[in-house]
This record gives C-alpha cells, structure tokens and sequence, in this order.
C-alpha cells in the first residue's frame, strides 16, 4: 500500500529529539513515548511545543528542514529546494530525474 511506510522526526524546544513510524515500526513508536515520557492517545503519541524536522514517505516523499529558512523535498524523481527569504518570498528550484524511486 502506498504511504504505508512513514517517518517524522521533530524536535522540542530544548533540542530533545522526537520520532514516530508508521505502525510496522510500532515497537520504537512505544520506546520513544516511554523514554519520553510522552502521553499518548487513542495509540496517537501527544508530543507538545514541537517543530517539524523531517517527514518521508515511502521512498518517492522526503521533506526535510536544511535550516531556519530552507527545505530540501524529494518528490518521486525530482529535487526540490525551497528558500523563503525575509521578505517572504520563496526561491524554488527543481532538478527531475535525481532519485531513482524503483529501489
């Protein structure tokens, strides 16, 4: 099934570092809420005053924070950089067949 295998990493405001898989992976799903001592509800962890680092899909979606104001995305075949500038404005770039996605 598409989608069925995922992975987001975020981090806290002291650094402390959270990550959650898919349901295959349900054994560190529960080490990371115990070690963290995190609530969890409805089998969902509550991981609060967090900020989103990283989120991967399978093999073809990848969206990663490079720094404060960049984000690197693999999508299927292409590369994908996003720059937001102080302005707010966003410098894209795309470069297709990068990723070989039939591994």
């Amino acid at each position: 099934m598409i989608g069925n295998s995922w992975r987001i990493l975020a981090y806290g405001p002291n650094g402390e570092k959270f990550e959650f898989y898919s349901p295959e992976y349900d054994k560190k799903n529960k080490a990371m809420c115990e070690r963290l001592k995190l609530p969890v509800k409805d089998n969902v962890p509550l991981a609060p005053d967090t900020v989103l680092d990283e989120l991967c899909i399978d093999n073809w979606f990848h969206i990663e924070q490079m720094d404060h104001n960049a984000w690197w995305m693999q999508v299927g075949d292409a590369c994908i950089n996003v720059i937001i500038k102080e302005d707010g404005t966003t410098d894209v770039s795309v470069e297709r067949d990068v990723y070989d996605t039939n591994k």
